[in-house]
């Protein structure tokens, strides 16, 4: 049995999440020991009170915003606690789906391949969907160690050129990013990631359309993947609950400080090439 203590902003509907799940977690009424539940804006101050107060483990629920500054002050003080981060825009469910066929028998890899990666969002939402949709890219593409090859301002945002380090004999795949503020102010805006080689993959992720989609084209024809019907907080606890009852790494903080540097890389237009 797991305690789930949740900061504020989640507090109801981390409630109901937990009532679903009473076999396996009970509500805790401080974050000692606990499992601590934050998320949304804020959540940076949030996830250090917890760890302060000798929480067990992290869960970020759709994590919006925190500086560099702010996420290497959270992992410096981590120590062994385990942080787990289930993103707005790359939704658990769904990746679990992905990797899972594009790791089954007979998918094999792509060596000769291009990953495309196309945003377009609110400016106050840019950093947070490039950042998701660069998660997107490691996963479709089985790559990490991004390298900022080349980028440039753009009238409405940015284009940028990267090389992605695959795990499969140091192999590199190029990565074009192309990412645009949208006049509309509201709304989560939209990404497309898309895997261009002999197993094409693409990624559809427009919140504000209610679309997420993952579609894989192989010899054998297309295959359409979408989350299933479980709310996604609640999948979310249940999958972080099974991780702390497990051997399972849990960086994801590491990840997504990673992630937003790419991106903070990609839009900043004073950055230099760098690797990250």
């Amino acid at each position: 049995m797991i305690a789930v203590w949740a900061s504020s902003g989640v507090a109801r509907p981390v409630a109901v999440a937990v009532d679903s799940l009473a076999a396996h977690a009970v509500a805790a009424r401080t974050a000692a020991g606990a499992l601590a539940v934050v998320g949304g804006g804020g959540w940076c101050a949030a996830a250090g009170a917890a760890l302060r107060s000798g929480a067990r483990a992290i869960l970020v629920l759709h994590p919006a915003g925190g500086s560099a500054a702010e996420l290497n002050e959270l992992h410096a003080a981590a120590g062994g606690v385990a942080f787990m981060v289930e993103r707005r825009r790359r939704p658990s469910q769904l990746t679990e789906q992905v990797r899972d066929l594009l790791t089954a028998p007979g998918t094999g890899d792509a060596p000769a391949s291009l990953i495309e990666i196309d945003v377009s969002a609110p400016e106050a939402e840019l950093t947070d969907a490039l950042t998701d949709a660069l998660a997107w890219a490691d996963v479709i593409g089985r790559t990490s160690h991004l390298t900022l090859e080349g980028h440039a301002p753009t009238r409405h945002g940015a284009i940028a050129r990267l090389t992605a380090r695959t795990g499969v004999g140091g192999d590199t795949r190029p990565t074009s990013v192309v990412v645009t503020a949208t006049a509309i102010r509201a709304g989560a805006g939209a990404l497309r990631v898309t895997l261009l080689a002999s197993v094409r993959v693409e990624v559809e992720i427009d919140l504000d359309a209610g679309t997420q989609r993952v579609t894989v084209t192989d010899q054998r024809g297309a295959t359409t993947l979408a989350p299933p019907f479980e709310d996604p907080l609640r999948h979310g606890l249940r999958q972080a609950i099974r991780r702390l009852g497990g051997a399972e790494p849990t960086d994801d903080l590491e990840a997504l400080i990673r992630d937003r540097a790419s991106a903070g890389g990609i839009l900043n237009p004073r950055s230099r090439h760098k690797s990250v």
